[in-house]
């Protein structure tokens, strides 16, 4: 396989770099991501085919050898389920499928979590992330999500919310600051991928 700059968070999941852009927005408990991501590599190029070219098998088999790499840590001992965070429907029929539940389901084959697909709805898509700040990004996720009336109960419970590629954190809080309209919810987070500057 070529060379994928990993970040080893799955050491320090507690306080890492990819954490503290979180702190003080949502509560969170782990936070990790597999690997750096920066543009025009070859890892790139694995999440752009992963995203854009039909290959969900990437995502599939990403969750797979995560969940291996970070089982040995201890990272999934206290979750009790996964919530990949939700494209739009129109968005998932055009692509058929949401590359964030494919590797939800490639983790929870190997470390046997339940994946919630139903808790958390994408109600709508303004545009891509990809070329926006900031600010930008947080505004362009802004009550995107709602939780779907007719979810069961996760109360009381831990969960892995789990995304391809971290860069600001904005989908990831904003997805959050939803999922903890459900009580006594926990959350941590886990990404393929982590953006950084």
């Amino acid at each position: 396989m070529f060379h994928i700059n990993r970040t080893k968070y799955e050491h320090t999941a507690y306080d890492n770099r990819m954490a503290r852009l979180l702190w003080g927005l949502i509560d969170i408990e782990k936070c990790a991501a597999w690997a750096f991501y920066q543009p025009d590599t070859e890892f790139a190029n694995m999440i752009h085919s992963m995203k854009y070219k039909n290959r969900p098998d990437i995502a599939y088999s990403l969750g797979d050898i995560i969940s291996r790499d970070f089982s040995e840590y201890g990272f999934f001992d206290d979750i009790d389920g996964i919530i990949p965070v939700p494209i739009t429907s129109k968005r998932k029929r055009e692509r058929g499928y949401n590359q964030s539940e494919e590797f939800a389901i490639g983790l929870s084959d190997r470390i046997g979590l339940k994946v919630y697909k139903d808790i958390i709805i994408r109600k709508s898509f303004k545009e891509s992330q990809t070329h926006l700040n900031i600010m930008e990004r947080r505004d362009n996720v802004k009550n995107v999500f709602s939780l779907n009336k007719n979810h069961v109960d996760i109360s009381n419970k831990h969960i892995l919310l789990v995304d391809d590629v971290m860069t600001t954190g904005s989908t990831i809080v904003a997805c959050a600051t939803e999922l903890l309209k459900i009580p006594k919810l926990k959350i941590s987070i886990l990404t393929i991928g982590f953006t950084y500057n």
